[in-house]
């Protein structure tokens, strides 16, 4: 039942072809190889620093982890990779989005759920808590783009989703014209 799947996705995996890797996605979301194909996803989003990409792709591996606006997002449905992995990838991209609060809060939750959790985040291996600790630590010296004061599309992006910190002044009218009135012709 799963070749099919497993070809696009081990195409996907050696030649880091997200096309193949969306097509596992797209045809057997719920073949063995669906997980596997998120998390691969999520790994090429965050190389590209595309945070909230990789956040949509992991969070679809835990079931019960809904991003604000995704309500029903499809969700894995049992999932072989271990969910301290990608609970630890998702602290990462609150960590890159400079969210230092929520990212704090989220890796003390972390702790008290997976203390015993080991793994590679960051090029280095150990205990993912301690990793992501550390990781934390270093971010808030970290210099951030500085955010643009205008938009250049509507909320600042084409997600359509920043949210800013102060009201907009959208400006005053500068044209209008009078509708005349019409009769609206009803056929039926």
């Amino acid at each position: 039942v799963d070749v099919r799947p497993r070809e696009w996705y081990e195409t996907g995996r050696q030649q880091r072809d997200e096309t193949m890797l969306r097509r596992v996605l797209e045809h057997a979301f719920a073949s063995r190889y669906g997980d596997d194909a998120l998390f691969l996803l999520g790994e090429l989003a965050w190389a590209r620093a595309d945070y909230d990409r990789a956040r949509e792709f992991w969070s679809q591996i835990l079931p019960g982890e809904e991003l604000p606006g995704a309500s029903g997002r499809l969700h894995y449905p049992d999932t072989t990779i271990d969910p301290s992995r990608v609970r630890a990838r998702l602290i990462l991209c609150t960590i890159a989005e400079n969210n230092l609060t929520r990212a704090r809060a989220e890796l003390r939750t972390f702790e008290d759920a997976y203390p015993d959790a080991r793994g590679t985040l960051a090029g280095r291996s150990g205990s993912l808590a301690r990793l992501l600790a550390d990781v934390l630590q270093d971010a808030s010296s970290w210099r951030h783009p500085i955010e643009p004061a205008s938009a250049s599309t509507f909320a600042f992006n084409q997600r359509r989703n920043r949210v800013l910190p102060y009201s907009v002044d959208v400006g005053a009218v500068l044209w209008s014209v009078p509708l005349a009135d019409a009769e609206l012709n009803n056929p039926g």
